[in-house]
This record gives structure tokens, sequence and C-alpha cells, in this order.
């Protein structure tokens, strides 16, 4: 059975893209299915650092699919650029 985690630990985690190893934020929200409580998406907010989070970035929409690893400190994906809101 895999390890649990809580999600005040899930949002901690830096999200990195693996295609441009360009860091996309942290976890902010999620979507789930109310039938099986599985995530369907993560919602990153735009803006990768503190100085960005004054900008109007939209969100990076990101399917569960694209999430390649997530270890103790950072969730790596492997998404393009348009996966934003």
């Amino acid at each position: 059975m895999g390890r649990k985690m809580l999600y005040s630990e899930f949002k901690s985690k830096e999200v990195i893209n693996m295609k441009d190893c360009k860091r996309l934020g942290k976890v902010t929200d999620f979507e789930f299915d109310e039938c099986t409580g599985q995530i369907c998406k993560i919602i990153v907010a735009g803006g990768g650092s503190f100085f960005d989070w004054f900008k109007c970035e939209p969100d990076y929409v990101i399917p569960y699919k694209d999430i390649k690893q997530i270890g103790p400190d950072i969730i790596l994906v492997d998404v393009k650029e348009h996966c934003r809101r």
C-alpha cells in the first residue's frame, strides 16, 4: 500500500516541470472525482516566485496523469506550457 499524505503536506511541495526545469509554483487546490475519491487535476497558482505573486498570471491546471513523481520536497510534472487556465 502506498504512503498516505495530508493535503497540508501536498500543498507545501514545489511543482517543477521536467520539460524545461521551470518552477511552476505550489499546489493551491485540486479537483477530485466524488465517486472514487481520486485526484483528477492539481491547480498550481500562476507565478512561481514571490515577486510573481503581484502579476496576474493564470493558474496551471495539471492532469494527475502528468505527475511523474512526488518527492519529499517537490512534485515533478511533465506538461506543456498550454496547461494554463
